[in-house]
C-alpha cells in the first residue's frame, strides 16, 4: 500500500468506525502511530471496523457476536490475562492487533501469531513506563524486530514526557510516587500509623485528583519521616537564613551605637535647643532604622526551595482547610 495521502482524514475516518474507545491508559498519538504503522507495513485498514473492547466495563468475549468479516480488535488490554485473550482470538478467527509487555513477548512464540518487537518504553496516561511490543495475525507466523516502529514511538514518547505535567507535594503529604522513590532508596523499615487516605488535594484553589491516592501524615509522623527524607536527599532541608548576613548584622549595630553616642554628645556638649533637637532627631530617627534593620537580620526565616512555581507545568498539590482539619484530628 502506498502512503496515505491525508492523514487527518483517514484518522478521522477511522474514529468513525470505531466501535468502543479506552483512551484511559494508552497515550492517544501512540495509539494513531500505530494505526498509521499498521497501515502503511502491515496491512491496509482504511475499511475495517476497529474494535476497542478493553474498556471498564468491557467483555471482549462477549462483544465478538458483534463482529464481522471487516472486524479487527487493536487495543491495549491488560497485560496479566494477554495469553489468554490471544489464545481466544486466535481460536475464534478474530482479527486482532494487541499491545504486549515486551518481557513476556517470547511467550507466544509457538502461537499461530505474528510477533512485533520494537521494545520500546512507553509511558502510559496512568504514569506506567513499559518496555513494549505487540501480538498480531494480519501477517503470517514470525517475528519482526522493528527499529522503525521503535524510532516513531519513542520520538512520540519523548514529546509527551517533556510535555508531562510535573507535581509538587506538601511535606505533610506521602504520594504513591514518594512512597515507591522511599522504598528504592530507604535502608531498614519505616512504619506510618497516623495518617489520612486521600483521592483529591487542594490545586490553586481548586480540588485535583491524586494517582492512586495519597496519605495526609501527622505532624509527628511527618517530622520522623522528614528526617529520613532529608538524609536520603529526596527532599531538601529548610533552610534557616539568620536576617541577612553577619556583616549587615555587624553594621546595623554600629550605626545604632554611634547614632546613639552621637546624640548623648550633642545635647551634653551644646544642650538643649530648637537647632539640637532637630539634630536629635534625625539620630534618633537613624537609631530606630538600625534597631529594626538588627531584629530582622536576626529573626529566622524558613526558606522553601519549591516557591519558584507558577509555571503552568507544575501542578502545586496544597491541603485544603477541611484536609488540614483532618490532619489535626489524626495528632496523637
Amino acid at each position: 500500500m502506498g502512503p496515505v495521502r491525508d492523514y487527518d482524514a483517514w484518522f478521522a475516518n477511522l474514529r468513525q468506525n470505531v466501535k468502543t474507545s479506552d483512551d484511559t491508559f494508552t497515550p492517544p498519538k501512540v495509539y494513531e502511530a500505530i494505526l498509521e504503522y499498521i497501515n502503511e507495513k502491515i496491512a491496509p485498514i482504511d475499511n475495517m471496523e476497529i474494535q476497542r473492547p478493553f474498556y471498564p466495563g468491557g467483555d471482549y468475549q462477549k462483544d465478538i457476536e458483534n463482529y464481522n468479516e471487516k472486524s479487527v480488535v487493536i487495543d491495549n488490554p491488560p497485560f496479566s490475562i494477554s495469553s489468554e485473550i490471544v489464545d481466544f482470538y486466535i481460536k475464534n478467527n478474530i482479527k486482532f492487533f494487541i499491545f504486549l509487555n515486551g518481557l513476556t513477548i517470547f511467550h507466544h512464540l509457538n502461537k499461530n501469531a505474528h510477533l512485533l518487537c520494537p521494545y520500546v518504553s512507553i509511558t502510559y496516561d496512568n504514569g506506567a513506563k513499559v518496555n513494549t511490543c505487540f501480538i498480531h495475525n494480519l501477517l503470517p507466523k514470525g517475528v519482526t524486530i522493528s527499529g522503525v516502529l521503535r524510532d516513531k514511538l519513542t520520538a512520540i514518547n519523548k514529546e509527551r514526557v517533556s510535555k508531562r505535567k510535573k507535581y509538587t507535594y506538601p511535606n505533610e503529604v506521602l504520594s504513591v510516587a514518594q512512597s515507591l522513590e522511599l522504598a528504592r532508596r530507604i535502608n531498614g523499615e519505616h512504619t506510618i500509623t497516623n495518617y489520612k487516605g486521600v483521592s483529591g488535594l487542594n490545586s490553586k484553589g481548586k480540588q485535583k485528583k491524586v494517582f492512586c491516592k495519597a496519605m495526609i501524615l501527622s505532624k509527628k509522623e511527618q517530622e520522623k519521616l522528614d528526617k529520613i527524607r532529608e538524609e536520603l536527599g529526596i527532599i531538601k532541608p529548610n533552610k534557616i537564613k539568620q536576617d541577612k548576613t553577619k556583616m549587615i548584622n555587624g553594621i546595623s549595630k554600629g550605626i545604632f551605637v554611634l547614632s546613639l553616642l552621637g546624640v548623648t554628645t550633642l545635647f551634653y556638649c551644646y544642650g538643649f535647643n530648637k537647632e539640637t533637637a532637630t539634630m536629635g532627631l534625625y539620630f534618633i530617627f537613624i537609631i530606630v532604622l538600625s534597631f529594626l534593620a538588627h531584629l530582622y537580620t536576626n529573626t529566622n526565616i524558613i526558606v522553601n526551595d519549591d516557591d519558584d512555581d507558577d509555571d503552568d507545568e507544575v501542578i502545586k498539590f496544597e491541603l485544603s482547610e477541611r484536609q488540614h482539619k483532618y490532619r489535626e484530628a489524626i495528632e496523637d
